[in-house]
């Protein structure tokens, strides 16, 4: 072989070393500038038209900014999100929590916020507010819920009936009208939606002290995004310095985010390892 048939197949050669090296998932995963993640519309955690994407969203973006690396949002349907994760399109989805089922298919970042939930009533018919110490407290409620919640299982388990609806938005709407006494809802999600439809009866509505239920909010992540492996340590790096330098507990003050669990929940039985769902 001539001089000029060597040097051609050391470039050969040297071009697939680089083309492997591009495109090994840990390398571009370390070098990454911009990383694709996908969420919904959860006012107001999350979503396409609030400032920030939402209180969650702000957060996240604090990670990657210390990262060094911008996060390219995509709104889509629940069920196209987490679809997006899992074919790898997108690096994580979020907020998620973690049940079994998704712990087996994904890997979840370190807790990022808590969201609470919390039994709304109409201040003008339980002017002294609510109590209750465990499930059997409830049955006594006309109890307002929306379809592809939690709390379903839990509720029918219990025996308790519930009065469903399309959305949130609904069942709101029928707790100001007295066709019902009691609803849950995420505490931010409430205030939120409560805020938004009915601006001038704010005090029309309030919330039982003792919360429903807590949940740790994380990313989803996908296990076959380019890199994911190294993305998902250096968020967990960079998560714990923006809240060893502050960022972390500046932007939770600011929204009034939850950053602990609350030691007060009501217990719903069995297991809490994977607590309810969004």
């Amino acid at each position: 072989m001539n001089s000029t048939g060597v040097l051609k197949r050391f470039l050969r050669l040297a071009c697939t070393a680089l083309l492997l090296v591009v495109l090994s998932p840990d390398t571009h995963g370390a070098t990454a500038k911009k990383v694709v993640l996908a969420t919904g519309e959860w006012p107001p955690y999350s979503s396409e038209h609030m400032e920030g994407h939402g209180i969650f969203t702000t957060i996240v973006t604090a990670v990657f900014a210390e990262m060094g690396v911008t996060p390219v949002y995509r709104f889509y349907p629940w069920k196209r999100a987490e679809h997006e994760v899992r074919k790898g399109h997108a690096f994580a989805a979020f907020p998620y929590i973690i049940t079994p089922e998704r712990f087996a298919e994904f890997t979840f970042s370190e807790s990022i916020a808590f969201n609470s939930g919390r039994l709304f009533y109409d201040t003008r018919r339980y002017p002294e507010g609510i109590v209750f110490h465990d499930m059997n407290d409830l049955s006594h409620y006309r109890i307002g819920g929306s379809l592809g919640y939690w709390y379903e299982e839990v509720f029918k388990k219990h025996g308790i009936p519930i009065d469903y609806a399309q959305t949130d938005e609904q069942n709101i709407h029928k707790l100001l009208m007295g066709r019902i006494d009691l609803v849950p809802l995420d505490e931010a999600v409430g205030l939120y939606l409560i805020r938004k439809l009915h601006p001038d009866k704010v005090n029309r509505f309030a919330f039982a002290e003792k919360p429903l239920n807590q949940d740790s909010l994380h990313l989803m992540i996908s296990r076959t995004y380019p890199g994911s492996s190294t993305l998902t340590r250096q968020f967990a790096a960079a998560l714990e310095r923006i809240k060893t330098n502050g960022v972390y507990e500046r932007t939770c003050n600011r929204y009034g985010i939850i950053m602990f669990r609350s030691q007060t929940l009501l217990y719903l039985g069995g297991t809490d390892i994977f607590p309810g769902s969004r």
